[in-house]
């Protein structure tokens, strides 16, 4: 049942509490490093839902849920990487030594990481990198604004060129106040909502379907119409090899390499809050990932071909139908409010974070002469300039899985040097510089001649794989980092080797 002024009241609540939240953070104390990383005074429970916000999106709610309605249980080989496994990994892998590094270093963003890293003098490397965040970026928020466009026309019935810009105005609004306080504080509000949303889908799914028995009924009748609809992760050999390398590929090595998810370690308090914050941020995404799975799942079951959905045949949408048509208008104002902040979220934390690369690594390297005010001016500049480039992207382009997961994969890409680099004292500039450049071609040229189709391997497997064996093959024949450079990696191992941790 649909009370489009039900969901409109949710949506302005919401979009209300956003702008309050960035005028509030505008009012505190503002230097570059609290700007860019709220002063690194985040505690566990913020930096979980931060996380969460940050990681999950309409790429989850949209594109995966799509996903899962057309796929079945192929899907599995998504959701349990980014559920548990690669959650894990980033917290025990990447987060404590990018956390320790960053402040031993005085580095903001991800690229100064790699800089001081790499000794990156002639800033090819930075470059390059910054490069390759900017054309994520551009992908992925597009994807979010897709998103928000299809939910907003959807449920209100407003036009999808007019719900982009509502939405990308009011995202830019508060990031421009706040900074990365209203981006982290905006990240909680948005993270409560999202877990809220899909705990209670699974709930409600579970309740009307009188139980998972049930379901699983229904999808076996729907898997004996529409085969390609599969009830196993493991039904032919091309599946396996698929789910294997897109299990890898965007389930671990997209984790492990996204600089968003970096900077946000590098926000946090101390070292010691990291495994509380991995704990929950687990927690978090099985709840997401869960009630998202069985509400397409079930979607599927009533609805066993997307042309009879009640509103056409737009698979992306099917979270979205289940509350608009099987829900009481005050719950689904309640969750369609859940996936504008899965939307907003994430969107905001990329824009944030291409700014302040923008700004800290190229601008001030041009300008150091600036001031930490004039800098938060430029900055604020950039991100009226990002938003409205990435509106007129949304407006092109239709798919928000795909848009979406290009972005996220080539973000994959950039944290491959920042790794191996931080693990790895023989890792050299060259190495890096080379790594990213083979990673992205090969990205690219799997995606533009459809290779994921014709080889059944995941795209971001293929260049991943490029990226790491590149940068361990450069650097052994390359020249060697300085030796105080190669000192720091190996103290910063024996540290973790001997302490589990270095206290900051």
């Amino acid at each position: 049942m649909i009370n489009k002024f039900m969901i409109m009241g949710f949506s302005l609540f919401y979009f209300t509490i956003t702008i309050i939240i960035g005028i509030i953070a505008s009012v505190r104390p503002q230097n570059i490093e609290m700007y860019f990383l709220g002063g690194r005074k985040t505690n566990a429970f913020i930096l979980a839902l931060a996380f969460t916000a940050t990681s999950m999106s309409g790429l989850l709610f949209l594109g995966f849920s799509g996903m899962i309605y057309e796929e079945g249980l192929q899907s599995l080989w998504i959701i349990i990487p980014s559920s548990i496994v690669g959650i894990v990994l980033c917290y025990k892998i990447v987060s404590r030594r990018v956390r320790v590094y960053s402040e031993y270093t005085g580095a903001l963003t991800v690229i100064e990481i790699l800089k001081k890293r790499y000794v990156d003098n002639n800033n090819l490397l930075t470059y390059i990198t910054g490069f390759m965040i900017l054309s994520a970026t551009l992908m992925y928020v597009s994807g979010q604004l897709i998103a928000a466009g299809k939910l907003i026309n959807v449920t209100i019935g407003l036009p999808y060129d007019y719900s982009i810009i509502i939405f990308a105005t009011i995202m830019i609004t508060y990031i421009v106040i706040g900074g990365f306080n209203a981006v982290c504080w905006t990240d909680v509000f948005q993270g409560i909502s999202m877990i809220m949303g899909s705990f209670l889908a699974g709930v409600v799914v579970l309740k009307i379907s009188k139980g998972l028995s049930f379901i699983w009924a229904d999808m076996k009748y729907v898997n004996s119409i529409h085969p390609k609809f599969y009830l196993s992760p493991i039904d032919s050999t091309t599946n396996i090899i698929l789910g294997i390398t897109t299990f890898i590929g965007d389930g671990i090595m997209n984790w492990l390499g996204q600089p968003t998810l970096m900077t946000k370690y590098m926000s946090v308090r101390n070292t010691d809050k990291l495994k509380s914050a991995g704990l929950m941020s687990v927690s978090f995404q099985i709840i997401l990932f869960g009630g998202v799975l069985i509400t397409s799942l079930y979607m599927r079951t009533q609805f066993e071909n997307p042309v009879s959905l009640p509103l056409s045949g737009d698979t992306e949408t099917v979270f979205i139908q289940f509350f608009m048509y099987m829900m009481n208008p005050f719950w689904s104002g309640v969750v369609l409010a859940g996936i504008i902040a899965a939307i907003m979220s994430t969107a905001d934390s990329l824009i944030m974070l291409t700014s302040s690369i923008l700004v800290n690594d190229i601008y001030y390297v041009k300008r150091p002469q600036s001031s930490p005010r004039h800098l938060i001016i430029v900055s604020r500049l950039i991100t009226i300039f990002l938003g409205t480039t990435i509106i007129f992207i949304a407006f092109s382009i239709k798919s928000v899985l795909t848009t979406a997961w290009i972005g996220w994969s080539i973000l994959g890409l950039v944290g491959v040097p920042v790794l191996m680099g931080l693990y790895w004292e023989k890792a050299t500039l060259s190495g890096a510089i080379w790594a990213q450049i083979t990673g992205f071609l090969v990205l690219i040229i799997w995606i533009v001649f459809d290779l994921t189709s014709k080889l059944h391997i995941f795209y971001a497997f293929a260049a991943g794989i490029t990226s790491y064996l590149t940068l361990f093959l450069v650097s052994i024949f390359s020249k060697k980092s300085p030796m105080y450079i190669r000192k720091e990696i190996i103290e910063l191992n024996n540290d973790f080797k001997y302490k589990g941790h270095i206290e900051i």
